[in-house]
This record gives C-alpha cells, sequence and structure tokens, in this order.
C-alpha cells in the first residue's frame, strides 16, 4: 500500500518508489484486504507482486523508509552504509502491518501511511 500510496502522492515524475521486504515473499500478492480498500481508494493493487530488500535496491535507493525500527535494524544488517539514507516513514511511530486483518484495520494503516508519506514528500518538497 505504501509504494501505491507514495507514487498517488508523488507530483514529481522523475521520481521512483518501490516497496521492498525484509521478510517478504518474493512474488506473493497483496491481500485481499489490502486490495479492496485500495479499490476504494482508486488504487489497483491486483498486479502488485511483492519483492525481497536486496543490497542492490538498498544501494539503488536515494531514500529508504521503513515502517518499523526493526526493519531498520535489518536495513543496516545488510548494508552499514545505508544508515544516512534509512529512516522509519513515521518518526518513533512502528506502523504495523495488519497481515491477516480487516479492511478497517488495513484502512487505518493506509491512514497513517499517507500521513507519513505527505510528510516525507513535503520535506523533500516533492508535493509542489
Amino acid at each position: 500500500m505504501a509504494e501505491a500510496l507514495a507514487k498517488a502522492l508523488c507530483r514529481r515524475s522523475d521520481v521512483e518508489f518501490r516497496s521492498a521486504g525484509t521478510e517478504a515473499f518474493a512474488g506473493a500478492s497483496a491481500s485481499r484486504q489490502a486490495i479492496s480498500l485500495m479499490l476504494r481508494r482508486g488504487q489497483d493493487l491486483r498486479t502488485h507482486r511483492s519483492r525481497c530488500l536486496t543490497p542492490e535496491v538498498v544501494t539503488w535507493a536515494d531514500h529508504i523508509w521503513t515502517m518499523t525500527s526493526n526493519r531498520h535494524a535489518q536495513i543496516l544488517h545488510i548494508d552499514e552504509a545505508a544508515r544516512a539514507k534509512t529512516e522509519l516513514l513515521a518518526p518513533n511511530i512502528d506502523l504495523i502491518d495488519p497481515i491477516g486483518g480487516s479492511v478497517e484495520e488495513y484502512a487505518a494503516l493506509a491512514n497513517q501511511l499517507e500521513r507519513a508519506i505527505i510528510d516525507r514528500l513535503e520535506r523533500l518538497g516533492y508535493l509542489s
């Protein structure tokens, strides 16, 4: 959901977003709850497939935003040099993926993600 939200919110065509997980099953589809929710929000996740975070993706990224402090630590384990560009998406708050939860729980996460992404994009000047 974060990748789709970031792509929808960013007003710059020269910025690319990629979602990748430290514990993702590569090629897995989005949950039916996430698909249903995001369709209602005008974004289609039916073709989304998960990616694993690799050293190549870490090197490629200018900014890495994590949902949890645990994921932040895992990224630094992959590449300590990523410290300067890796931050919690929502500073001081872990955003918990409601895996297997209700559509309402996914909606709550989507709202948290949206607020945090807007904040990050504003700081980078990507909303103007």
